[in-house]
């Protein structure tokens, strides 16, 4: 196995309020971003402004082909047809993307992605902490 670094990588959550599921999404993707301080989480709420739903639009997010009672259309949707919520993967420094992931498996499956990258291979904190402690101990486990 190799011991090189795993690409840098940084998440983007798309955030649509109006879905339950996209709001409980960017609470656990707030979580990875405090555990795993090395992977930048970025949050975009796609209503905040005109610039931000343009930018949903143009990466993620298609307007809805129905239309509620009384002819208003429905709040966009994942261009993947999935429901909310919608993550994208990226390499960083200039942000390429690498995976798109939406609907109830979205938290799963970007877990997973990170994992076959090395990202989540160990706490970066609790890693130094067991390797301090080792160095403490002279090396010698029981």
């Amino acid at each position: 196995s190799s011991s090189s670094p795993a690409e840098p990588v940084a998440v983007v959550q798309w955030v649509a309020p109006w879905a339950v599921a996209s709001i409980e999404a960017s609470q656990q993707a707030s979580q990875l971003a405090v555990t795993f301080p090395h992977i930048p989480v970025i949050t975009v709420d796609v209503t905040v402004s005109d610039a931000n739903r343009q930018l949903a639009l143009e990466k993620v997010m298609a307007e809805a082909q129905a239309y509620r009672k009384g002819g208003r259309r429905m709040q966009p949707v994942p261009r993947s047809g999935e429901k909310w919520p919608c993550v994208t993967l990226h390499a960083v420094p200039l942000l390429q993307p690498l995976q798109v992931f939406s609907g109830p498996q979205t938290g799963q499956q970007l877990r997973q992605a990170l994992q076959q990258m090395g990202l989540l291979a160990a706490r970066p904190q609790a890693a130094a902490a067991a390797a301090a402690a080792a160095g403490a101990a002279g090396g010698k486990t029981r």
